[in-house]
Order: C-alpha cells, then structure tokens, then sequence
C-alpha cells in the first residue's frame, strides 16, 4: 500500500567552491523511488549521477549518469519499479568542473509495503 509523496530537498550548493555530494536521510522505511529533479541558477556544463546505497552492499549502484551541456535543469524518473528496502538512500552528485552555478533540486519518493 502506497501513501502519499514524500519530498527531500536536495542541499544548496554552489559548483564555484564545491561539488554536489547529497545522500538522502530517508526514514528507516521501504520506499519507491518516484523522480529526482535537480535545478541550476545557470546554464551547465557538469556531470550527474544519480545513484542508490543499499544497506546489505558496501557499493554504491549508479541509476542514471548524464553529462549536462548547457542544461539548467534535468528531471530523472525511473523506469518500471524502483522499490527499495528500509535503510537505502539516494545519492545525488554533480561534478564542478567548470566552477559556476549554485544546484539544487528534490528526491521525490513515495512508501511502499513488501
């Protein structure tokens, strides 16, 4: 049984002194994995990886890794079931190789029962 979304901001951070590194801090719950739609305060050229932490598994799973050229944001939704066990997180990176910008976004997840 699913309930409603839950969102988590992804931190504020600006690609002029750091790279994005964000992990969710999910509650200790199975969730599905709904969409991550990230944001920059300018146009980018950088790369994103978006991937899970399972908690039985010292490495990390890439879901999706994308070079961003010029883009300001980017929205990536899963295909078919996402399901994850209680104690996974998202991770959310962003390269600053380039140096401008400040990124931000959201993890959009929603609660499911096994």
């Amino acid at each position: 049984m699913r309930s409603l979304k839950k969102d988590q901001t992804i931190t504020s951070t600006n690609l002029g002194t750091s790279a994005l590194d964000y992990t969710t801090t999910l509650p200790n719950k199975p969730f599905k994995l709904e969409q991550v739609h990230f944001e920059a305060s300018q146009a980018i050229s950088e790369t994103l990886t978006i991937s899970v932490i399972l908690p039985d598994e010292v490495t990390t799973r890439i879901l999706r890794s994308v070079t961003l050229v010029s883009e300001t944001e980017y929205t990536f939704r899963p295909q078919g079931e996402c399901n994850y066990h209680a104690g996974s997180q998202i991770k959310v990176e962003c390269t600053n190789a380039n140096g401008v910008g400040t990124v931000t976004g959201e993890v959009k997840t929603g609660e499911v029962a096994f």
